[in-house]
């Protein structure tokens, strides 16, 4: 499983589209994959279509992988000072030290070297998607995706 965790506020901007790296890892994992996307937004903040405008060069690929069930999408009304990751099962995790939209700076981590870091990102991962609300059929429902 592949899991992700994404601040709205770090994507949803007036800067671009969609960066490389990102396009690349969900047009992948998305077919190949159950991944778990978590977007935490900061209180008051409603960034679901623009969020889903950034996703847009990605569309079909999304849309197939919600249709297929591998691939869910939650928000988490909260939790926007939240690191920004990609991780693959528990053992290993690509965490992002900086809030650019194209980001410069990032941490591999394995669980030979971080086993202690992996385990409490994903605990808070899991507690943070067991709050959120699923947004994959709003996204599907609507016409943002289409």
């Amino acid at each position: 499983i592949v899991r992700i965790l994404l601040p709205l506020h770090v994507v949803v901007t007036d800067r671009g589209v969609i960066g490389d790296f990102d396009r690349l890892v969900i047009e992948k994992i998305t077919k190949e994959v159950r991944t778990k996307a978590l977007l935490t937004q900061r209180e008051g903040e409603n960034g679901i279509r623009c969020f889903a405008e950034y996703l847009r060069p990605t569309r079909h690929a999304l849309k197939g992988a919600l249709d297929s069930g591998n691939l869910e999408i939650r928000v988490h009304s909260s939790h926007g000072k939240t690191y920004r990751f990609y991780s693959l099962n528990n053992d290993i995790m690509v965490m992002y030290l900086t809030e650019m939209f194209r980001p410069d700076v990032a941490l591999l981590l394995t669980r030979q070297t971080h086993s202690r870091m992996i385990d409490d990102a994903i605990r808070t991962f899991d507690r943070l998607w067991n709050e959120a609300v699923d947004v994959g059929n709003a996204l599907l429902e609507t016409t943002y995706l289409a």
